[in-house]
């Protein structure tokens, strides 16, 4: 057992499985207590030099981290443990995006997607389907940049196109109806998606086995995905068992549905 040590001995060396921090708060307060910090502003810093050096006096800084001054001026020291951080008020301004009001593919089918679902703001869910979109980290990236540039806004209910997206895309295809979205949902969705939603639009369902049934498709999970998407796209309804196609199904496929044109 060992005894006779000096607190300012204990205080001198810290154990070494202190986190780092620990180990040299108690090594600045270990230097102020034998009188070896330097008579500027007492205290040494983790870079070793004492505290007048960087901040003239106040608290010594960890790492560059210093609350009074921004950082350490020893720069060396401390970029190669957490990288130079810069004030935020030396960082470049941001450029302003779509300054000349060109849109990528992507972003233009967002604003299309939203063109088509006017007075209904959506969810980023939907938005990617309609407009032939996973929702990942690119595509969020894209509704940023729309976001910024003033095209779209984003509340509680969801997003929906500014007066200045509408423009952007006012001289886009309307939307397409009868065998001709039939066409487009097999094209961009596949066949199970436009058989559902023909379907759909010619009766309604009172439980997810009956509409498989008719399709020609087993409800499996692959069928219930079909139904998933067809509900982001907005094309149909559930309440507890029953299915049924919303107004946008209706007024797109019904006549065609009526006619027994097949998707």
């Amino acid at each position: 057992m060992r005894v006779g040590l000096l607190p300012e001995v204990i205080a001198a060396k810290p154990p070494a499985s202190l986190p780092s921090a620990m180990r040299m708060k108690r090594a600045r307060d270990a230097s102020t207590t034998n009188g070896s910090a330097s008579p500027k502003g007492g205290g040494i810093c983790a870079c070793g030099h004492d505290r007048g050096w960087h901040m003239k006096g106040t608290l010594a800084c960890v790492y560059g981290r210093d609350t009074a001054t921004g950082g350490c001026t020893c720069e060396g020291f401390h970029s190669r443990r957490r990288g130079a951080a810069k004030p935020k008020g030396d960082q470049p301004p941001k450029e302003a995006v779509h300054k000349d009001g060109e849109l990528s593919k992507a972003e233009e089918a967002i604003l299309v997607a939203l063109l088509h679902s006017p007075g209904k703001p959506l969810e980023v869910p939907e938005i990617a389907i309609r407009a032939g979109y996973r929702p990942s980290g690119s595509f969020s990236a894209h509704l940023t940049s729309l976001r910024r540039a003033g095209y779209i806004e984003t509340s509680g209910f969801g997003t929906e196109l500014t007066p200045a997206g509408t423009d952007a895309v006012r001289s886009a295809p309307a939307r397409t109806t009868g065998s001709e979205f039939l066409k487009e949902l097999r094209e961009r969705h596949g066949g199970a998606i436009a058989t559902v939603a023909h379907a759909l639009a010619a009766a309604d369902y009172t439980d997810v086995s009956g509409l498989a049934t008719a399709c020609g498709y087993r409800p499996s999970g692959s069928f219930s995905a079909t139904l998933t998407k067809l509900r982001l796209l907005g094309l149909m309804s559930r309440r507890g068992p029953h299915l049924t196609a919303t107004t946008e199904l209706q007024e797109r496929v019904g006549n065609a549905a009526a006619r027994g044109e097949q998707p």
